[in-house]
């Protein structure tokens, strides 16, 4: 069976076993213990149709345990050479990564598997080693020897009157085929250990693979115990072929989901459950003690008095009370020509991270897209009122030119806390800062901001050292500019505040 036609066989098997269990996935991890037939059947589906390569490197990759052909259903060049290969998979700490994100989900499963083959398989035809090669044919050859004579000395045994020197004869060849055999078995370790190193390296493709698909999956909120799994599965990868740019974003939320993951495990508790992080500056009462003991010596004195002047105190950072990250959130998001690329894909994934988490906290959340004065558009998010197919829409949305109008999104984030009742409501607004606001609407906006409830938070993404974020000062009451920090310190700090 050519190589291809296992990759379509294996993918098609996911319908095929569907029959087993109407209604619901058969591939959650859980099947693989409670439901032993359905199992079986997918195991014996895919050793009839797979190549058994990859058929075992899929189920090391799926399962919850490793399963291998039986040695008598497999030839020797199988035993000996991928039989070796799979054992050197299984003793890497990138297998354990692998599985770890593998186990119990086909899909990812499957392409890991095929990169994990694909790799070995394009190295051994470029290797071509010939002695190699060799020495697994005559193992073939020396074991089959060694079971006919075996079955040969078997029958003999069990006959009377057999001459002693028969039975001599062919246990002394026996024993020289043993020989033979763990000679040649001695050799070929010599050239497997040259595999050693492209196995590792078809692991770290495999992971990276492996990464990439789970992070992309876990982006839009996609469940392998669900029941819609497989459909909203079949969705996300349709709309990630069509769009290699929602792709990108969708790869930025895996990674800014792990940022907010990162900074909530480094956060220190202590006391009652308060929460404090480690920050600079010149509040006396909240020191360090390695920053106090600068006052104990009088040559450490004058640094003391140097990070003081300078606010560069290490202290602790209390956690305050505030009403951000408790309600509804409004995102803003300029979509003008000059956002296009890097600016664009940082500022969807913010937006759509946001919502993954939201969603999982029940709160509800609008998404503005803005260009210039006649191109806005709102997308309302409520809990459980929305679908995938929509969600994976307003993210691929851009306006795609124009310019640049931020009176039109404030007036509909006004008009948004009036009348959907998202008071209180945090609001993120994301641009390059190219554009300003009248002082008259300033004013106005500052008086309904104050009457309304809610806060501003705006975020410069201008590649600029000139720009500043005189724009959006007006309207914002903190800013973030990629000039002061980094992205992934912008998105971290938002994400922390927002999702708290």
């Amino acid at each position: 069976m050519r190589k291809e036609d296992a990759y379509q066989t294996i993918e098609q098997l996911w319908k095929d076993v569907e029959s087993y269990l109407p209604g619901e996935s058969p591939f959650r991890p859980r099947m693989l213990i409670t439901r032993p037939r359905e199992e079986a059947a997918l195991h014996t589906a895919l050793e009839e149709e797979a190549a058994p390569f990859l058929q075992d490197v899929f189920q090391s990759f799926y399962g919850w345990h490793v399963r291998q052909h039986p040695s008598g259903q497999v030839l020797a060049r199988y035993r000996l050479l991928y039989g070796f290969l799979l054992q050197e998979l299984l003793r890497l700490p990138e297998y354990q990564a692998i599985h770890a994100l593998c186990e119990g989900q086909p899909e990812i499963s499957l392409e890991a598997a095929r990169i994990f083959t694909e790799s070995l398989e394009s190295k051994l035809a470029q290797d071509k080693d010939m002695e190699r090669d060799w020495l697994i044919l005559r193992l073939e050859r020396l074991e089959a020897g060694f079971h006919r004579r075996a079955a040969r000395l078997d029958r003999l045994l069990k006959l009377p009157g057999v001459p002693e020197g028969v039975l001599l004869r062919l246990g002394t060849r026996l024993h020289s085929l043993t020989e033979q055999e763990a000679h040649f078995r001695w050799e070929l370790s010599c050239h497997l250990d040259l595999l050693r190193e492209p196995v590792r390296e078809a692991a770290r493709l495999a992971l990276e693979r492996a990464e990439e698909l789970y992070h992309v999956s876990s982006a839009w909120g996609l469940n392998p115990d669900s029941q819609s799994y497989a459909s909203s599965n079949a969705i996300l990868r349709r709309h990630l072929e069509e769009n290699p740019v929602l792709l990108e974003i969708s790869r930025y939320i895996g990674k800014l989901k792990e940022i907010l993951s990162k900074r909530r495990e480094n956060t220190v508790r202590y006391g009652q459950g308060e929460n404090y992080d480690i920050t600079y500056g010149r509040e006396l009462s909240q020191l360090l003690p390695s920053e106090s003991v600068l006052l104990a010596r009088r040559e450490t004195v004058p640094m003391f008095v140097e990070r003081y002047l300078s606010g560069r105190l290490q202290q602790r950072q209390l956690r305050e009370k505030t009403t951000m990250g408790k309600g509804a959130a409004i995102v803003c998001l300029d979509e003008s020509g000059s956002m296009e690329g890097s600016k664009f894909v940082w500022a969807k994934s913010m937006a759509f991270a946001l919502l993954g988490i939201f969603s999982r906290q029940e709160r509800p959340m609008a998404l503005v897209h803005f260009a210039d004065a006649d191109e806005c558009r709102t997308d309302l998010f409520l809990p459980g009122c929305y679908t995938l197919e929509e969600a994976l829409d307003s993210a691929q949305h851009f306006f795609c030119g124009g310019g640049t109008d931020f009176e039109r999104p404030l007036r509909e984030t006004i008009r948004l806390v009036e009348e959907q009742s998202l008071r209180d409501a945090d609001i993120l607004f994301l641009t390059d800062g190219e554009c300003q606001v009248s002082d008259g609407f300033a004013q106005r906006f500052r008086q309904q901001k104050q009457t309304l409830g809610f806060h501003v938070t705006g975020v410069l993404m201008g590649d600029s050292e000139q720009e500043t974020p005189f724009g959006i000062t007006p309207f914002c009451d903190e800013i973030y500019t990629f000039q002061a920090m980094s992205q992934d310190s912008v998105a971290a700090v938002i994400l922390s505040r927002l999702c708290a």
